[in-house]
């Protein structure tokens, strides 16, 4: 059996329907058991969701976690308390399990990914893909070596014997009460904090966040051969910027990739909405700015928006 889990709130519950949907057809014949972690998903999603579970005959368990948990966690607005709830993944899988994938919902399946499954991570606590170049920043904020890596805790292989036996999850409770005042990326950064050097690098093709994606891609050296290959044929795509696939104003070059994926699942009838986040001139603004760079890419700076 292969388990693997997510966060989502009620307004990502479809988002999270969609990932699940696209894990799945990569692993058709696959053992695959999901757990999502929740504040709360209304009776309409919860059905929607279980009826993706029935349709594959895959197990998806939701669970409720308390909210008063996260009292002391920094609420950093459009990321939302639930995403702690990552820190409590070992408290709600039997303690048989010794590893689990956890997901961003904001993410699509596009290849299988068997391999990582096996992978070797008994010394470590997780294994994840290196932070775009932004990162060498947040490692100064938080005191964390500058050759430590920090990793962008979307796509990870969690080792929960790891997490248990080194008390991870009181660890971050214990590093968020001290250093509140620190953590801007939520809990990607108490994580990174808590377990410096004990994080294994995986590849790029993991986690293709959406800068990797400009025509001045926003990644570091040492990775650039490899991205003009998994640009192509990526096994993660990561909708990592604030305008999502199912916006209007995406053009992601992978964005079809998400749509397909939902025609696959319960709401397959919604329609992309309005990034409504955002004032009316940023708006334009990003639309303009997609537009413009949809000619030549040579003569523009991206190949689509950079975050404003």
């Amino acid at each position: 059996m292969k388990y693997i889990a997510c966060s989502s709130s009620n307004e990502y519950a479809q988002h999270a329907g969609v990932m699940i949907t696209s894990i799945i057809e990569n692993h058709i014949n696959d053992d695959l058991s999901f757990i999502i972690l929740t504040l709360g998903i209304d009776d309409t999603n919860y059905k929607k969701i279980m009826s993706i579970s029935n349709h594959y005959n895959k197990k998806i368990e939701i669970i409720n976690v308390d909210k008063t948990v996260f009292k002391d966690c920094p609420d950093l607005g459009h990321w939302g308390l639930y995403v702690y709830s990552k820190l409590f993944i070992g408290d709600f899988i039997d303690k048989t399990i010794d590893k689990i994938l956890f997901l961003d919902v904001d993410m699509i399946i596009n290849k299988p990914f068997y391999e990582l499954f096996e992978l070797n991570i008994e010394e470590y606590a997780f294994a994840a893909t290196e932070d775009m170049p932004n990162c060498v920043r947040h490692k100064k904020r938080l005191n964390i070596d500058s050759e430590s890596l920090y990793a962008n805790t979307g796509f990870m292989i969690i080792n929960l014997n790891y997490w248990r036996k080194n008390k991870i999850k009181e660890k971050c409770f214990d590093y968020i009460k001290q250093n509140r005042n620190l953590i801007e990326v939520a809990e990607q950064d108490v994580l990174n904090a808590v377990c410096n050097n004990k994080i294994l690098c995986l590849p790029i093709k993991y986690n293709m966040q959406s800068p990797y994606y400009f025509v001045t891609p926003q990644i570091f050296d040492k990775y650039k051969t490899d991205l003009e290959i998994y640009k192509k044929d990526p096994v993660v795509i990561h909708f990592s910027e604030f305008v999502k696939p199912w916006h209007k104003e995406c053009f992601h070059p992978l964005r079809y990739k998400y749509q397909g994926f939902l025609k696959k699942t319960p709401w397959a009838d919604s329609k992309p909405s309005i990034y409504a986040k955002r004032p009316f001139l940023y708006l334009l603004k990003t639309r303009c700015q997609y537009i413009i760079n949809s000619f030549p890419i040579k003569i523009f700076k991206n190949h689509y928006i950079q975050k404003i």
